[in-house]
């Protein structure tokens, strides 16, 4: 007789074990790409840094001032989240933003 929680588990473990290794790994080329983000009379620019190997530091430039915002010592993803997180709120609030590889 099958056991329909039994493949449930299975399914989702499986599931599991596809989705996180793709999650940690990130955007690919993420460190090589600058948001820049500006109204008629001001700028604020968005960077993923490199951090212990494996991790990232995002970096948010207001006035010429960089500030670290947002880390991960083990993967790029939460500083990819933030940072589209910012971007998609200056946009909404009228900032034209454009991507530039660096």
């Amino acid at each position: 007789m099958r056991n329909p929680i039994r493949n449930l588990w299975i399914s989702s473990l499986a599931a599991f074990t596809t989705a996180v290794p793709a999650a940690l790994a990130g955007e690919k080329g993420v460190m090589d790409v600058l948001w820049t983000c500006s109204t008629d009379t001001e700028t604020r620019s968005l960077s993923i840094g490199e951090k212990d190997g494996n991790g990232c530091e995002l970096h948010y430039e207001k006035n010429g001032a960089v500030k670290v915002i947002s880390w991960s010592s083990i993967s790029t993803a939460p500083c990819i989240r933030t940072r589209d997180k910012i971007r998609d709120e200056l946009k909404k609030a009228g900032w034209k933003c454009t991507k530039t590889n660096m």
